[in-house]
């Protein structure tokens, strides 16, 4: 009898735990695009990249859309903003910042 308690109490909890199913439905392609921004600044070089893309569907194969003719500055502190300039492909650079 008291094996038989014993082995009650976990297959009780397997089937209260086996139960406790919910689905959660994602729609990964139902989002509207937004801009992303990626920016590089590296130790020992003097240059600085901005590469600004635009956001996919989730199973989308195609290369993320890049934004062209945006007008980009960067500025440190309060010194004069300095625009990067356009390189093509969405990538933007400031040289010898």
């Amino acid at each position: 009898m008291l094996k038989m308690k014993k082995l009650l109490f976990p297959i009780a909890a397997l089937i209260l735990f086996a139960s406790c199913q919910k689905v959660i439905d994602v729609d990964l392609n139902a989002a509207t695009p937004q801009i992303v921004i990626e920016a590089a600044m590296q130790e020992g070089t003097q240059d600085f990249t901005v590469h600004i893309t635009k956001t996919g569907n989730y199973f989308d194969t195609d290369q993320p859309q890049t934004v062209a003719n945006a007008q980009i500055s960067v500025q440190k502190g309060t010194e004069t903003p300095i625009a990067l300039i356009n390189a093509g492909n969405g990538n933007y650079t400031a040289p010898n910042y």
